[in-house]
């Protein structure tokens, strides 16, 4: 299966994206690098952490992260957009460091975001 080919095929009018800031505590982290497949895996452990089974099954998407800036755009079904929204702002840990989520923007239109770039 390709790469750029995704499991669950989201509906154009059903979909949400949000944008939001990673910050990280530095003091015990200096230089810790984080990738998008991370990102995803701590967006969907605060999911299953505050919503159980349930949260297990929210698909989520990493359209765009910036490493730099610990930015990203997140794709997700707009029935679920509240409960992730709740999931990651709640988020207090990432690797035994402190951790907030800053949900920045969110928009069912792609083009909303595009000087994310």
């Amino acid at each position: 299966m390709d790469e750029s080919q995704t499991f669950f095929k989201f509906s154009a009018s059903r979909i949400s994206y949000l944008d939001i800031t990673l910050d990280v505590d530095q003091s015990n982290c200096l230089g810790m690098k984080l990738c998008d497949l991370q990102l995803k895996m701590l967006i969907d452990k605060a999911l299953l952490m505050f919503y159980g089974e349930v949260g297990r099954g929210i698909v989520t998407e990493i359209i765009d992260w910036d490493e730099s800036s610990r930015q990203a755009l997140v794709r997700v079904l707009t029935d679920f957009t509240v409960k992730v929204s709740n999931a990651i702002t709640l988020c207090s840990s990432f690797q035994g460091n402190s951790c907030t989520f800053s949900l920045n923007e969110v928009s069912d239109h792609l083009m909303t975001h595009a000087a994310l770039d």
